[in-house]
């Protein structure tokens, strides 16, 4: 599924014998409309019993605030949209959305720190990990990522100026598996999908200084210009080939790919 702005939220099929795109909503460019402010999706992840949770933005913040998760069935249908006043959600600018392997939905506020999502996904509880509300409560928590294999599983969170790591078993007395980790050069302002996992659970960023490698236990590992020729320092996405393990970045300069010695 996919937002455009005000315009509206689609779905397809991404195979060649079917593109037709499925249109859920409608919107009118009226910031005070339902339908437009249901298209203010920035982040979204499907959870093991195939349900969509997207996590709204806003378009204009002075007027008009985000509306929190729209909840989608297997079918598409549309069954939920949960906010502050109808559940227990730390925040309500949704930034990160994720699950890790063991069928946990994980959420990143903007601000709000983060929680953790039990029960069905159309009666949910949301459940705040009270380690988060220092640095990290009053961060941008950007995105967020889950890393398996070599590493065990864990959930990486990136704020604009820190990478945290949390076991994926985390309670809400949990604290984080490491400490936090400095994020040298900082997030780009323009950063849509700044986390990704590579094939060997090595976590990548992106930043306004360039990309940068994390894994547990160690700390970042700068990327040099000889190894990563991306066409310019300021990324603002990366994502991870899941077949190849190719390493796409979308920079201020244009896309760029290169092959991770990691994997």
């Amino acid at each position: 599924m996919g937002g455009l702005l005000e315009l509206g939220l689609d779905s397809f099929l991404d195979t060649p014998a079917d593109r037709t795109f499925t249109h859920h909503v409608i919107g009118t460019g009226d910031d005070h409309d339902a339908d437009t402010q249901r298209t203010w999706m920035i982040c979204g992840a499907q959870d093991s019993l195939g349900w969509r949770w997207l996590g709204t933005d806003t378009a204009n913040s002075d007027v008009v605030g985000p509306i929190g998760i729209e909840v989608y069935d297997p079918g598409l249908v549309p069954r939920r949209i949960y906010d502050q006043s109808n559940s227990e959600m730390s925040g309500i600018l949704v930034r990160g959305l994720t699950v890790t392997s063991n069928r946990r939905l994980w959420v990143g506020y903007d601000p709000g720190g983060l929680d953790f999502v039990t029960g069905p996904p159309d009666s949910a509880h949301f459940n705040h990990l009270p380690i988060t509300d220092g640095s990290l409560r009053a961060s941008r928590a950007c995105a967020l990522c889950a890393a398996s294999l070599c590493y065990g599983e864990s959930l990486w969170v990136v704020t604009n100026n820190e990478v945290w790591r949390f076991n994926d078993a985390a309670t809400v007395l949990s604290r984080p598996a490491q400490n936090p980790l400095l994020l040298r050069g900082g997030m780009s302002t323009l950063a849509v999908k700044p986390l990704a996992t590579g094939l060997d659970g090595a976590v990548w960023v992106a930043t306004a200084g360039g990309l940068r490698v994390f894994r547990p236990g160690a700390r970042s590992i700068p990327s040099p210009p000889s190894i990563l020729p991306i066409p310019n320092d300021d990324v603002r996405a990366v994502a991870v080939d899941p077949s190849s393990g190719v390493v796409w970045a979308t920079t201020a300069g244009g896309p760029g790919a290169l092959r991770s010695r990691s994997t």
